[in-house]
Order: C-alpha cells, then structure tokens, then sequence
C-alpha cells in the first residue's frame, strides 16, 4: 500500500479548474475586503476628530463664517454651513423664500440634501464587506461538496474504503469551508465596524445640521439646541 502524505501543499495539487476558481474568487474578496478595510481604518485615523473640532469653531464663529479651510475629515460639516451661509446671503439679499416654506422649509431641504449625500458617501465599500461575508462561506462549503466528490471517486476507483484511506482526501477538502470562514468572519467585523462608525459620524452631522438651522432661524439665541430641528430633519429624510 502506497502512504500518501496529506496537506495544503497535496490539496492544491489535487484542485481541479472549479476549485482554483473557488479559491481565486476566495482570494480576490478577501483582498479586496482587507484593502478597503485598511484604507478606511487609515484615513479614519488621519483625519480622526477634525469634524467635531471644525463644527465647535464654526458654532463659535459669528454670521456663520467658515473659521478656517476646512481639513478633509470636516468636509461634511463645511458643506452644511455652506448651506445656511448661502441661505442667508440670499436672504440679506432680499430673497423671498415665501414660496418654498420660508426659510426654515429653504434650509431643512438643503441640509437634508447634504445628509443623505454624506450617508451615500460613507457606505462605499459596505456592500463589498456584506457580500463577501455573506458569500464566502457558500464558496467555500461548494469546494468542500466538490472536493468531497471528486475523493470518493478516486476512493472508489482505487478500491479501499477503509478509515485512512477516506480520512485524508475528506480532511483535505474541509480546507475549502476553512478558507470560506476565514474570508467571511474578518469582513463580518470590519462591516459591523464600519456601519457603526457611520451611525456615529451621522448623528454628529444631523446634532451640528440641526444647530445650524435652529440658530439660521431663530429670530434670538436659544439656549436649547433643539430636539426638534432635529427630528425635523430626519422627517424630511423619511
């Protein structure tokens, strides 16, 4: 009886066209998901912070005037004063906003509009990690069903049926299913990370969005920062 060594190494060796797809597929999701994972935890931490330091400069600056060029982790917020400070040149202007809801109606529209233009933005890349955790593990059970096969058959053909000899080419299509979680579980967190950290960075910008167009409307300063200019605005949104 010939003694067949079993591993990686004899497992890709016994990988027919299907399974070097399986397993090209496998590699290019998990490259792409680890790619886009460090790019984003990358640029989260260059530019970590700078919004909400931007949003009190701006609250702290009178006739909403941009304090200073925003950095690139503050683009959002200057986008949204950008909108109030538009909205009241017009104004000062002479620009009658009567007959699209007053001004109030004229900013909550514009405000929202760069909400959801944010929110679109940051779920780039989502739809990648949800797909590559939601397939990965289908991928890699299909190349463990084929590998499964294409080893019964060669059991069959060699006419030993016993424990060592169905053992080691079962054991060696496993390794499909074992790649497939290992794709899939990695971009399950980075996703449920990534989802969460936008949750946070949009409430953020619908607390400054809000205080923006309490403080564009009011005809005094108001202490309260408004529950309901912010409900406003998410009402607008549906």
């Amino acid at each position: 009886m010939v003694m067949i060594e079993f591993g990686f190494a004899h497992f890709l060796q016994q990988l027919d066209p299907l399974g070097w797809v399986l397993l090209g597929v496998l590699g290019l999701l998990s490259l792409a998901s680890w790619t886009f994972f460090l790019i984003w935890a990358a640029l989260g931490l260059l530019t970590r912070g700078q919004g909400a330091r931007f949003a009190v400069a701006a609250l702290a600056t009178p006739g909403f005037a941009e304090p200073r060029p925003p950095p690139p982790g503050a683009r959002v917020e200057a986008a949204l004063l950008a909108v109030v400070r538009e909205a009241r040149d017009l104004a000062d202007a002479g620009e009658r906003f009567a007959a699209a809801g007053g001004l109030a109606a004229h900013l909550t529209r514009g405000l929202r509009q760069q909400l959801d233009r944010a929110a679109v933005v940051r779920e780039r890349g989502l739809t990648l990690l949800a797909t590559t955790a939601a397939t990965a593990p289908y991928l890699g059970l299909l190349g463990t069903v084929w590998g499964i096969y294409h080893a019964l058959l060669r059991i069959a053909g060699t006419g030993e049926a016993g424990l060592a000899a169905v053992a080691g080419p079962i054991g060696e299509a496993l390794v499909m299913t074992a790649l497939g979680l290992s794709v899939a579980i990695p971009a399950v967190f980075a996703h449920n990370l990534v989802q969460r950290s936008n949750r946070t960075l949009l409430a953020h910008w619908e607390d400054f969005a809000a205080t923006l167009l309490l403080r564009a409307t009011a005809p005094a300063p108001v202490a309260q920062a408004g529950a309901e200019s912010r409900s406003t605005l998410r009402r607008m949104g549906g």
